[in-house]
């Protein structure tokens, strides 16, 4: 589901639909979920399943990133800044890191 979303988001929704049902409560589960409903622009339900993710395991800089995004793409920019602060103040790397940190320098900027 997470590498579809963008190609297809209709047929990641239902891949990600699918483990929600076999796995309502695993949090990478409800990552996935929260990003492929961020790309279809349900950013209300989206920063919903990616707190309770990124709260599930703290640990987890890619979930907070995802939250980040979701909250910057729903107008909450001041969140947003938040949540990547503590993300980026952990010196991890993570997979994600370059596009955390050029969403965090442009959420400052704005």
């Amino acid at each position: 589901a997470y590498s579809t979303r963008k190609t297809d988001p209709e047929k990641a929704l239902t891949y990600a639909e699918r483990a929600r049902e076999l796995a309502p409560r695993n949090p990478f589960v409800m990552d996935t979920m929260g990003m492929v409903l961020l790309e279809k622009g349900d950013y209300q339900h989206s920063i919903r399943l990616l707190r309770a993710a990124s709260a599930a395991v703290p640990a987890s800089q890619v979930m907070r990133y995802h939250l980040a995004l979701a909250l910057a793409s729903n107008g909450d920019k001041a969140e947003a800044i938040q949540v990547l602060e503590g993300t980026l103040a952990n010196q991890g790397n993570f997979p994600e890191r370059a596009e955390a940190e050029k969403l965090f320098a442009d959420l400052r900027r704005q």
